[in-house]
């Protein structure tokens, strides 16, 4: 819990360190892990379309040179819908994440988005163990007992697309991809956000 408030605390630092902003955004997103599961019948399956929140803001970087470089961090959260199957009832799974991104127009109304973050993975269950199929024989998992929390860096590569009507307010239509991990060749797994919003 004390690396969420902090994570959340410097990302809040950094936003308000920009006086000149662009727009602050509100976003609901349709995130999937690229990794493989079991499921009850130990067969392998992927990981379920999870719902995500977020919200971001873009600023002018001020640096002259850099004119055509805006900062665009963003404050998500997602909530793992897939429910238990045994007897030791239901699991939470949660993230928190933090995008510290950029973006830079490539087209008219087209921005390509970079940058790295930081995702807080919190799992909450009731404890206890259930043998699942291993091969041709089983194996004993077990399942959190209390609150456990970890976090995982994250390189980030998408595209943003923002209309507007004839109104003030915009839209924005955004694909992300996650690489977790990178520089580990056994641990690298991939994640994919796709995203709707208002900016205002």
């Amino acid at each position: 819990m004390v690396k969420t408030k902090l994570t959340i605390a410097t990302l809040l630092v950094t936003i308000f360190s920009f006086p000149t902003a662009f727009a602050w955004d509100v976003s609901l997103s349709a995130y999937r892990l690229d990794d493989k599961v079991q499921d009850d019948r130990g067969d392998e399956a992927s990981d379920p379309i999870q719902p995500a929140l977020s919200i971001g803001h873009t600023f002018d970087m001020g640096l002259g040179w850099f004119d055509n470089v805006h900062f665009s961090p963003r404050l998500g959260y997602v909530r793992d819908l897939e429910p238990s199957r045994d007897s030791y009832g239901q699991q939470r799974i949660e993230h928190i994440y933090v995008l510290y991104d950029f973006v830079s127009p490539i087209a008219e109304s087209t921005f390509l988005r970079y940058g790295f973050g930081s995702f807080l993975k919190r799992v909450s269950g009731d404890g206890g163990s259930l043998t699942i199929p291993n091969g041709s024989g089983t194996a004993t998992a077990y399942r959190p007992d209390g609150t456990k929390t970890s976090s995982t860096a994250t390189t980030n590569l998408g595209i943003d697309y923002i209309w507007s009507d004839s109104g003030s307010t915009g839209y924005r239509l955004a694909a992300e991809l996650h690489a977790y991990q990178i520089l580990d060749n056994k641990r690298r797994w991939l994640a994919y956000q796709l995203s709707f919003g208002a900016e205002f």
